[in-house]
């Protein structure tokens, strides 16, 4: 506002009388105010994007192992980790959820975008393009990498900053209404203030990450390094762009690297009133139904799904041990892996045994029938006593009361809880 005030004045300077000295030197004056403030916007605007950078960064050094399989387990546990940090419950969980998001997508573009560059399914002349590079197993930093400059970090800042938008004072006064009528900014809207919104949201985010952010900077003294590193950031700056503006659309291709992980991660991290862990397998399954209607691409979702399965890490799995008397057991584990050999087997770590949190459990494979978020699972151990059933809930959740009368069989089991006793908060490492 302010820089937009000084140049009109500027305007209005220039086209009165060139030959006026005070004319003169007023606009002088406005035009040496401009240029100190645009020095100013300019520092101000590489401090945001280093700090951008550093999160990337930080994630980058998270996820990255010595290899492909190394790298697969840390994506698992950063997700798991998220996840597990989500209480289920509560007044603050919408706006918690809100800020669990943006490191959650990013962690699940980066697998993405890695298994659709393997396996050849969505292509574009800027991916092809740098995937030609030999690509290192472990990160070096981003001038070093064309490929991580020019496709990963452009992926990584599109999922954290997609709804930066949403921050913008006109889109806050669409969700939370004015000092005299304040709403709920988590409520259901109404589909004209949706669109409305998501109008906004589309508008003020392409306006951020292109000016509130915008180009690196090249540090040293390479005239080559230089000419290959601006043209490297403007090529970045443009698939970037599209990346949210696709992705905001109803175009299936290239779209799909931010808009799949981000419908995903609208079920598990929901911020509606009415979230349910129960409802997080639903997640994948919501993007197999899209990809029916062809509202998204069939082949991504198959790939996508092929990573995470139908149960999100971090999500507790109810299951009927192999070895037991499946009229009256099951254990607790906790999905800890990517990429299951069927989307509907999870890969697990088990958490108890006989009924007992167990600290160095192993990892399993929990098949369908096995799997008491399934019916047919579930009724094979129905004849299950209530006070049975009352004494295994009651060693493995806390504060659980039973229901006068109700003999519920659980569907699964929320590992947030698990983390109350300190002796078990060791449960999540992966061996």
């Amino acid at each position: 506002m302010v820089k937009q005030n000084l140049l009109k004045k500027i305007e209005a300077l220039s086209a009165q009388s060139a030959d006026s000295h005070n004319t003169t030197s007023k606009r002088n004056v406005l035009i040496q105010k401009l240029e100190e403030l645009n020095a100013e916007l300019e520092e101000k605007r590489l401090v945001r994007l280093s700090s951008a950078l550093v999160v990337c960064d930080q994630l980058l050094t998270l996820i990255e192992g010595d290899n492909e399989e190394d790298t697969q387990v840390r994506c698992a546990k950063v997700l798991g980790t998220i996840l597990l940090l989500s209480p289920g419950k509560g007044k603050s969980l919408s706006r918690y959820h809100q800020q669990l998001k943006p490191a959650y997508k990013a962690v699940l573009c980066y697998q993405f975008i890695s298994k659709l560059d393997k396996s050849n399914t969505i292509r574009n002349a800027h991916i092809t393009n740098y995937s030609m590079y030999e690509r290192p197993q472990k990160h070096l930093g981003f001038q070093a990498q064309d490929y991580v400059q020019a496709v990963i970090l452009p992926i990584l800042l599109g999922a954290i900053f997609q709804d930066v938008g949403m921050l913008h004072p006109s889109v806050v006064k669409v969700l939370e209404g004015t000092d005299n009528n304040k709403l709920d900014p988590f409520r259901v809207l109404a589909p004209e203030e949706r669109d409305h919104m998501l109008k906004l949201n589309h508008k003020y985010t392409l306006l951020y990450l292109r000016e509130g952010l915008g180009a690196q900077k090249y540090r040293g003294n390479s005239s080559y390094e230089r000419s290959e590193f601006e043209h490297i950031e403007s090529e970045r700056l443009i698939f970037q762009q599209n990346l949210i503006s696709d992705g905001s659309s109803s175009k299936t291709g290239v779209s799909e690297i931010l808009k799949v992980p981000q419908i995903y991660t609208s079920v598990v991290l929901s911020s509606k009133q009415d979230y349910k862990m129960s409802d997080l397998p639903k997640a994948a399954i919501l993007l197999e139904q899209m990809a029916i209607k062809k509202t998204l691409s069939a082949k991504a979702v198959n790939e996508f799904v092929s990573i995470v399965g139908y149960f999100p890490q971090g999500y507790g799995i109810c299951y009927i041990p192999e070895q037991s008397n499946k009229s009256s057991n099951f254990e607790y584990a906790v999905v800890n892996r990517l990429y299951p050999p069927n989307k509907q087997t999870p890969l697990c770590r088990k958490v108890s045994r006989k009924g007992v949190f167990n600290s160095s459990g192993n990892n399993l494979l929990v098949p369908k029938a096995q799997n008491l978020h399934f019916p047919d699972a579930r009724k094979s151990i129905s004849s299950i006593s209530t006070e049975r059933l009352s004494e295994i809930m009651g060693a493995l959740s806390h504060n659980y009361k039973a229901k006068d009368g109700e003999k519920p069989i659980p569907e699964y089991w929320e590992p947030h809880d698990m983390f109350v006793n300190q002796e078990i908060q060791n449960l999540w490492t992966i061996s």
